[in-house]
């Protein structure tokens, strides 16, 4: 197990776009840090008004970004372009190819707040993706927002997913052959996976050899991200 606790992420300021890293530094193809298939994993405010520009050289990656608060305008120089909102969560493969992305907070007063994940892929094909979190979440489960890896013959590779669980609550996810990780990051409440305490903005990677028994502390809303623990294992459908 692997725990990061929200105060020790490392932190850069580059005045519109403050981002706390859960991994840092950055290092492409994925070094043997733990975090498998994970390139980076970070957690960005963004002030009213203000914009991030990414650039991507043509190395197959998996770019997702999932809004937590606010919104922001997406577009990029392939000319394709949308709106984030709430829990709306975009995936970005930008394959072989040059691309230049910008994402815009679009509110006039209020900071947009997302997670940007970024996956090692074996998939070289340019692709998007689009997907809203459910409006009425039932408590009690996780719902898949994406499924962002896929292997030659279609299976899928890696999951996030958001879940939210009343207080005094448990839940369970099975030990598996081959194990696969399990990156848990809470937005917000409080909960004990196999005896480690996560808050607010922790994070935690799990592999599970093992089953991982989470217990509720209190009212708790989280993302799990399930990929391969190298850099392009498969995990189960």
């Amino acid at each position: 197990m692997k725990y990061v606790a929200e105060k020790n992420r490392k932190f850069t300021d580059m005045g519109g776009v403050k981002t706390y890293h859960s991994l840092y530094p950055v290092v492409y193809p994925p070094a043997n840090t733990g975090w498998g298939q994970v390139i980076r994993f970070d957690n960005k405010m963004m002030s009213p008004g203000g914009q991030e520009v990414e650039n991507y050289v043509g190395a197959p990656m998996q770019i997702i970004r999932m809004m937590l608060n606010g919104s922001a305008d997406y577009f990029d120089s392939s000319g394709y372009r949308t709106v984030l909102n709430g829990h709306d969560t975009l995936l970005v493969n930008p394959g072989t190819e040059l691309l230049q992305s910008v994402i815009h907070s679009s509110g006039e007063n209020d900071e947009a707040e997302f997670l940007e994940i970024w996956l090692s892929s074996a998939v070289n094909d340019k692709m998007y993706e689009f997907h809203s979190a459910p409006s009425q979440p039932e408590n009690g489960r996780f719902y898949t927002l994406m499924a962002p890896e896929t292997d030659s013959v279609g299976n899928r590779k890696s999951w996030l997913r958001i879940g939210t669980f009343e207080a005094r609550t448990t839940f369970e996810i099975e030990a598996t052959t081959p194990a696969k990780n399990i990156i848990l990051f809470v937005l917000n409440g409080g909960l004990t996976a196999n005896g480690q305490y996560l808050s607010y903005r922790d994070t935690a990677i799990f592999s599970t050899d093992n089953a991982i028994k989470m217990k509720f502390e209190k009212p708790t809303t989280l993302c799990m991200l399930e990929t391969g623990n190298n850099a392009f294992s498969a995990i189960y459908n």
